[in-house]
């Protein structure tokens, strides 16, 4: 128990330690990044409705959530300092973007979009600057074109354009890596699933995590605004954004299903997917009709997705109860990390949207390392689950294999016979059954002991393994009897495999120092002569063939 303890200390210690020294990164790299760059912190003037706000830093700028139509204003005089291929740089949500510049408008963004009813998207715009733009007045408006967009505005900055992608990349180095391995990995294993995989629950199970993945890293790199190094289509970015974010509940709930055996379970999960997929469906509808977008249905997901981890949760929970299986703990425990990530995120946006207003990107939150724990999690319970699963296959055929094998010669024994009877009656294909038995085998016994006659059994099983190990099934009724069914019923055939084995009998009792002879009487009976022959009916004659050929070779 001392031990248990002290391992669960050692693994917090080594996670505190971690947490720190990522921190200590994040710190650094904020550092490099507010080195290469002007912030725009003060001397704002800013107008929400036509109505002044009192406020003139930047990041105590708090106002009433915007909604549709509503016109956010700010004007500054930028400072004196002017250097090439400047960019102006800031993040804003759901807004047609129009920038001035001495009253001459230099920048404008999605007006078109908005005037289609199309979605305008959310993320950076870099606006270039002219050279001499030092000590001109800067004016930047947004028509918000969504209810619930934003309540305060991120930070605004000028920097080089050589640095804007560099900046980018540092600042939001932790997202990248995730997405991108999250992405990388769902897409690697569903093309392994796909061409690989088998079409069975096992293969639906690791199919349901590649693509919850994938879901995940799309969502990922598009709320982190990752896409915008590739293309600065911000109204596809948005989509993207959505449509993973919705869809990505579906199949984390179906791996789940997977998972568990509770048939109750199971139809609970079923009936919510379904509640899913018809939201999902509803919403794709509205927003390609222009009547309801992606992002007014943001509350209403965030009910749903805190519905989902409840009930895969409880699911959890019960499956573990009632079955104890580490697979569930692994998984509960990867989703407990998430489910503290998510109710943090989904309380810190809603708090600091609505309640009160931080100057902080609504975009950032520690969500990205929950969902990595809980992917990896997902991978370590299936990965545990499958072994176990082998393991137990592995174990039933070792016993069926003790059941149906004969210990002394390592042929199917007389259950094994008489299953393979009934496995061929149900066939009907063509067959044949030889019957043998030892001659002089007592007398073996009888002059050299019980051991050198299970001696002659292992032997003789050997030689007929070698004989007809292809053409079909070897067995041991008993004693020293022994029996082969063969997958063919041509007596041309059947005599010249019987013709092989008496040479190999021959040649080995020709051998030096022997202590026995092998002698074997035969018979045998095909379906050949009536189709509806049993295996049992071919035995029965076969064994009276042999008995009369042990009597006449006697």
């Amino acid at each position: 128990m001392k031990k248990k303890n002290g391992k669960i200390f050692a693994n917090i210690i080594i996670i505190l330690l971690l947490i720190v020294l990522y921190f200590i990164i994040r710190t650094k790299i904020g550092i490099t990044v507010n080195d290469s760059q002007i912030s725009l912190k003060d001397n704002w003037q800013i107008t929400v409705n036509n109505i002044p706000h009192e406020e003139t830093v930047l990041k105590d700028v708090f106002f009433p959530v915007t909604n549709i139509g509503d016109h956010v204003e700010l004007k500054t005089i930028l400072p004196d300092i002017s250097t090439t291929s400047s960019v102006l740089q800031f993040k804003i949500y759901h807004s047609i973007i129009t920038v001035y510049l001495d009253d001459q408008k230099i920048y404008d963004y999605g007006s078109s979009l908005n005037a289609a009813g199309e979605m305008v998207g959310s993320g950076f715009h870099w606006v270039a600057l002219p050279e001499d733009y030092a000590g001109k007045t800067l004016k930047i408006c947004f028509d918000v074109t969504e209810d619930n967009a934003f309540s305060s505005i991120d930070a605004i900055c000028i920097l080089t354009e050589n640095n804007t992608t560099r900046n980018f990349i540092l600042t939001n180095i932790t997202e990248i890596i995730i997405g991108i391995f999250l992405l990388s990995f769902g897409i690697l294993l569903s093309i392994l699933m796909l061409f690989f995989g088998k079409a069975g629950k096992e293969y639906w199970v690791l199919f349901w995590i590649a693509i919850f993945s994938i879901a995940v890293a799309v969502w990922m790199l598009s709320n982190f605004c990752i896409w915008q190094l590739i293309f600065r289509n911000l109204h596809t970015i948005a989509y993207f954004e959505y449509l993973s974010l919705y869809f990505a509940p579906i199949p984390m709930l179906l791996f789940v299903c997977g998972m568990h055996e509770n048939k109750r379970t199971k139809h609970a999960i079923y009936l919510f997917v379904t509640v899913l997929v018809l939201f999902n469906a509803i919403v794709i509808v509205l927003n390609e009709l222009n009547i309801y977008h992606f992002s007014k249905a943001l509350q209403i997901f965030h009910i749903l997705g805190l519905c989902a981890i409840a009930l895969t949760t409880i699911s959890d929970i019960i499956s573990m109860k009632q079955q104890n299986k580490k697979s569930n703990q692994m998984m509960l425990w990867g989703l407990g990390i998430m489910v503290i990530f998510l109710f943090a995120d989904i309380l810190r946006f809603n708090i600091d949207k609505y309640i009160h207003p931080k100057n902080v990107d609504l975009s950032n939150s520690f969500l990205s390392i929950g969902v990595l724990t809980f992917v990896i999690t997902m991978i370590a319970s299936y990965v545990y689950k499958m072994l176990l699963i082998y393991y137990e296959s592995a174990e039933k055929q070792a016993l069926i294999q003790i059941a149906y094998t004969d210990a002394l010669t390592h042929v199917g024994n007389r259950a094994m016979c008489e299953k393979e009877f009934h496995a061929r009656d149900s066939v009907k294909n063509q067959t044949t059954v030889i019957n043998f038995d030892l001659n002089h085998f007592k007398e073996v016994n009888d002059t050299f002991g019980h051991s050198v006659g299970d001696q002659l059994l292992v032997e003789f099983a050997g030689i007929l393994q070698d004989n007809y190990k292809e053409d079909g099934f070897i067995g041991r009724m008993g004693g020293d009897e022994f029996i082969v069914i063969l997958n063919n019923n041509d007596i041309s055939y059947v005599d010249k495999t019987l013709v092989q084995l008496m040479i190999k009998i021959d040649k080995l009792n020709h051998k030096e120092n022997r202590p026995y002879q092998i002698s074997v009487a035969y018979g045998y009976c095909s379906n050949r002569e009536n189709p509806d022959y049993s295996l049992w009916d071919m035995y029965q004659k076969s064994d009276a063939e042999m008995y009369q050929h042990k009597t006449a070779h006697r």
